[in-house]
């Protein structure tokens, strides 16, 4: 089933368009920087990753945090040796995030482990030091195949997420304040949230979405790659995304704002980086709306 992926961005600029829908799950490589080897990475035909070789590089696939190799094989850390492995029918580990530059993490982990196997050179790619003569390494996605889902790659500072040539944008971005609940604020540009104020999102799902998955992504760039806006950050980060029952309008306010009808729990967000929320079948012919909230963390447009 093909994906489509949310961007809800708390980047607070590019107009509407910081609030996208956009295809998701594309491709792209992976490369290794470190003392002892540096390359791309390639894999074995049984599926173990190796860098070091002179081979083609292997293309994954990212989406909902989980990677995939180019045959669709599940890549997992295998124990005991915890070396990063892709089979077939396996289960994908979950936890990858590509940052806005283009580093992978595994539950928020960036430092892995090449170790020497013995042959021409070849290191494989290691959770932690478990093999012979490990060396410290770094893993960054190089955006090839138009980078990818849950903080798609890209080098040169491009920011998880890239929007590419299929997406939807907001409709409607309607700030509510708690402290004025019956102020309607009206459309907006940008979207906003405090610890008394709340940003709802409608997104106009297209008909021809029908029978398809949507990934829900707050997607939050470093200020240094804005170039049209600004914001201020302060707190802890924690950033609840909710669902509403029904779409807001213009005139929406605090006090007649729809329900909620399904929260996504807190999500702890920095910046840059992009992270999962869930995935939800398409409203296809519907609009949806998503709020945006906050228990102790500042973001603001300036």
């Amino acid at each position: 089933m093909l994906q489509r992926l949310i961007l809800l961005s708390s980047a607070l600029g590019s107009g509407a368009r910081a609030l996208s829908m956009r295809q998701s799950g594309c491709s792209f490589h992976i490369n290794t920087q470190g003392d002892a080897v540096s390359g791309a990475v390639s894999q074995y035909p049984s599926g173990q990753t190796r860098t070091g070789s002179d081979e083609d590089p292997s293309s994954f696939t990212i989406n909902g945090g989980t990677l995939t190799d180019r045959q669709n094989r599940g890549c997992w850390w295998t124990p005991p040796s915890l070396v990063l492995q892709c089979d077939v029918g396996q289960i994908p580990d979950a936890g990858f995030t590509i940052g806005c530059d283009g580093t992978v993490s595994y539950n928020g982990q960036t430092t892995f482990y090449s170790c020497d196997t013995g042959a021409d050179g070849l290191h494989m790619i290691y959770l932690g030091p478990n093999g012979s003569n490990c060396g410290e390494i770094t893993l960054t996605a190089d955006g090839n195949g138009n980078g990818g889902g849950n903080g798609g790659g890209g080098s040169g500072g491009s920011c998880p997420g890239d929007l590419g040539s299929t997406y939807q944008y907001p409709h409607l971005i309607i700030p509510v304040d708690s402290s004025s609940p019956d102020s309607a604020p009206g459309t907006s540009y940008f979207g906003e949230v405090s610890p008394t104020i709340s940003s709802a999102y409608n997104f106009d799902i297209p008909q021809s979405y029908a029978g398809k998955t949507c990934t829900v992504v707050f997607y939050f760039p470093q200020q240094s790659q804005l170039e049209t806006s600004s914001y201020t950050f302060s707190g802890s980060g924690d950033v609840e995304c909710a669902k509403l029952s029904g779409p807001v309008k213009a005139d929406t306010s605090y006090a007649n704002l729809p329900a909620v009808a399904q929260s996504y729990g807190t999500q702890t967000v920095a910046p840059g980086n992009a992270y999962t929320i869930t995935n939800f079948e398409c409203p296809a012919g519907e609009a949806v709306a998503l709020k945006l909230s906050v228990r102790a963390v500042m973001l603001r447009r300036i």
